[in-house]
């Protein structure tokens, strides 16, 4: 983590959970980290600085219709 920047709790265990397992999901964050919102959290560590690569993925949803998530 980089020195002089305030970051809160939610923020400092999301870059945490990042450094040891290299991404994470928002099912991951609920569940792991107890964060309902890591979009906010990740919009929040970008503004303050911090880079972070959002990947696309190419899914089909429960409708057999193609998407994507990132």
């Amino acid at each position: 983590m980089e020195e002089g920047i305030k970051l809160s709790n939610k923020e400092k265990r999301c870059l945490q959970y990042l450094e040891e397992h290299g991404s994470i999901d928002s099912d991951q964050a609920r569940q792991d980290l107890g964060d309902a919102r890591l979009s906010e959290t990740i919009f929040q560590l970008r503004n303050k600085g911090y880079k972070i690569k959002m990947l696309h993925m190419d899914a089909v949803n429960r409708y057999s219709e193609p998407t994507w998530y990132g």
